[in-house]
């Protein structure tokens, strides 16, 4: 357990970010360091520990305390799969061999190197794993009572993926259920499992707060506020454009990743041991490891509603880290299958398959993480600071800035003369009005703080307000415009190099780099339009946006602008090709969004003379089916299309069902 435990936290420790990233990073540094709640379901397991930890006297205002602590979690739980291995009866070289290759397992080693909440997860599950099978084997009280405190203590971490993997813990214990029911029979030994379980509750009693420094909805004050916060009443699993084709694609990816974890040969090896278990384990053992596998895979998947993206594929990603335990737990017994089958014929291979193993999971899987020197959301974050004028007021907006920006102000107090804000009123305790206001209430508050305020304000461009666009944000109660300053030029061409060369693996990385490069593109094809570049600035502004074109985004910007702010198009085919090129740099799990936007360009294109009216239906039928909101702007054009054919009928259904009073 202690090589288990030294090997995999020295890993951790070489290759662990030295910077803040993105999701839940920030949001968790900031908590850690200076209190607060985490966000829904507020695991206060997590947070108390990381509290403790992240303010020893040794440690700095760094990403680096909180970072360790996850790693020692991690290496711990590791150390412990070497116990669940021993019970389940593999030889002690081979245990110590599959817990360093889960430890060393893409999805595990992602999150063991960053503040986040799944190495203390898969190490509590890990010591209920092992007290079930302890309890399984001997029958002694002691083990049940130990599981009942334990579990409660998981529950206070994550409770999501604790109750998903409850059904395997069940299906351990299923065969000694008499026993179970003859000792909860004896009242003092059912209060004291219900005691067991309350206590490890206990960290729940923290979520209530009258004035959290930080937190995602505000203080937890009634009975009221602490469902909605451990229920996760706000947040919504379901994605406005998300269907069944997406759950499938979610299966598919959820296959090919799980081949993926332990890389591809060790992933055919495990699959070999699931069809092997029902044969050399117990059966409620087999039907453990299934359910253990499921429960954070498939069931999660059709409990979910997200949208089959890079994002959303981002934030699933992390989710079945328990499930793949059993992988670990399947490759195990193919080992010893294999190793029994090859007999005394072949000797090198009792002797070296640990190293083999370990060895090609470490080979398939260190290539990607290139973690340790990737400061692009730091970037991000110091260069939106530096672009707020001396006792400015700067509103910030998701992960990117309310988690970034947010650290680097808060926690590493840079630019302590700003007034740091969020957009919608969440995490920050200088919340305006409360978040569960509707929209348009706060955006009523919001718009009569910024008319009042003394001060220059400021925001991160992603809404609709009109302001001074300065590149990474935009400037309120001044003369609409455009402006880009020297350093974001070499910022921009960094952020296209990114793109041309998808040095990007993360979602969420790859989801700012977007919004990033068509802002950028908009911003500079408003500069080229307006001409108001100053002398020497044309051609640098040209320049930037031959690059930037060079981009998906970039094109989205200029097709975008060609349509909506040039008047009628005559030229059909340069038009035509850009629109092509652009479909054909369409990313692999791009958005709906994205995507129906491209399908609508293609039919504004085929209406452009000569006309090709049923090609223009059929692609704008296409925008409609993968963006089916009033807000689509392929309706109107589809509904003139239509009664352009002829088609009365279906262009009377279609604006019954969009609205068609907006085309008018």
């Amino acid at each position: 357990m202690l090589i288990v435990f030294l090997l995999t936290l020295c890993l951790y420790l070489a290759t662990m970010p030295q910077t803040i990233t993105l999701e839940d990073a920030g949001l968790f540094q900031m908590i850690c360091h200076q209190g607060g709640i985490g966000h829904p379901p507020g695991y206060p397991l997590f947070i108390l520990s990381c509290q403790a930890f992240v303010n020893l006297p040794v440690f700095d205002q760094s990403v680096f305390a909180g970072n360790l602590m996850s790693a020692v979690f991690a290496s711990a739980a590791c150390a412990v799969l070497v116990i669940v291995m021993r019970q389940l009866q593999m030889p002690s070289l081979l245990s110590i061999a599959l817990a360093l290759v889960y430890g060393l397992s893409v999805t595990f080693w992602s999150q063991a190197i960053i503040v986040e909440v799944y190495s203390l997860a898969v190490l509590l599950f890990l010591v209920c794993l092992s007290l079930s099978l302890a309890y399984y084997k001997s029958e002694q009280s002691k083990y049940l009572l130990w599981l009942a405190l334990v579990y409660g203590l998981a529950l206070s971490n994550h409770w999501p993926l604790q109750a998903l993997g409850t059904l395997a813990l069940l299906a351990i214990l299923a065969p000694r259920i008499q026993s179970i029911v003859r000792f909860l029979l004896a009242p003092a030994n059912f209060l004291a499992i219900v005691a067991l379980v309350g206590l490890g509750l206990a960290p729940y009693l923290t979520l209530f707060q009258s004035s959290p420094e930080f937190s995602i909805y505000g203080p937890v004050e009634t009975g009221t506020d602490f469902l909605k916060y451990i229920t996760r009443a706000a947040y919504s699993d379901q994605g406005e454009l998300a269907g069944i084709s997406d759950k499938v694609s979610f299966q598919r990816w959820l296959v090919e990743q799980s081949a993926r974890e332990l890389t591809l040969p060790l992933g055919v090896l495990a699959g070999l041991g699931f069809l092997l278990s029902f044969k050399r384990l117990p059966r409620h053992l087999s039907v453990a490891l299934v359910l253990l596998y499921l429960g954070g895979t498939s069931i999660l998947n059709l409990m979910l509603g997200f949208e089959f993206t890079d994002l959303w594929v981002a934030v699933y990603e992390p989710y079945p880290v328990i499930s793949y335990l059993a992988l670990v737990v399947w490759l195990g017994i193919a080992v010893m299958w294999l190793i029994e089958w090859a007999g005394e014929g072949v000797p090198w291979l009792r002797r070296s398959y640990p190293v083999l193993l370990v060895a090609m999971v470490s080979l398939g899987n260190f290539p990607g993480f290139h973690y340790r020197d990737n400061d692009f959301a730091q970037v991000y974050g110091e260069l939106v600071l530096e672009s707020v004028p001396d006792d400015g007021v700067l509103f910030v907006v998701g992960d990117a800035g309310v988690g970034v920006v947010g650290y680097l102000h808060y926690v590493q107090n840079q630019r302590p003369d700003i007034e740091l804000r969020s957009w919608n009123n969440l995490v920050f305790s200088n919340r305006l009005v409360s978040p569960y206001l509707s929209p348009d209430q706060q955006a009523k508050l919001r718009s009569e703080f910024i008319r009042k305020s003394e001060k220059p304000v400021f925001s991160a461009i992603l809404h609709g307000e009109k302001g001074l666009n300065t590149g990474l944000l935009l400037q309120h109660k001044v003369e609409p415009g455009h402006q880009c300053g020297q350093k974001l030029h070499g910022y921009i061409g960094k952020l296209v190099a990114m793109d041309q060369l998808d040095v990007l693996s993360n979602g969420h990385e790859k989801e700012l780099l977007f919004g990033l490069l068509l802002g950028f593109s908009r911003q500079h094809i408003a500069l080229l339009t307006e001409n108001n570049a100053l002398d020497g600035e044309l051609e640098i502004e040209l320049a930037a946006m031959v690059m930037l074109e060079r981009t998906l985004p970039g094109k989205l910007a200029v097709i975008e602008s060609m349509f909506w702010k040039s008047g009628n198009v005559v030229q059909k085919e340069p038009l035509e090709l850009l629109v092509e090129a652009a479909v054909a740099q369409k990313r692999p799990r791009e958005t709906s969004r994205v995507q129906a936007i491209l399908e609508e360009y293609r039919g504004r294109v085929a209406l452009v003379e000569p006309a090709s009216l049923k090609l223009a239906a059929s692609h704008f039928e296409r925008s409609i089916s993968l963006n089916p909101r009033a807000g689509n702007t392929s309706v109107c054009p589809l509904s003139q299309t239509y009664r352009q054919l002829n088609l009365e009928a279906k262009a009377t259904d279609l604006e019954n069902r969009f609205d068609g009073n907006a085309c008018e």
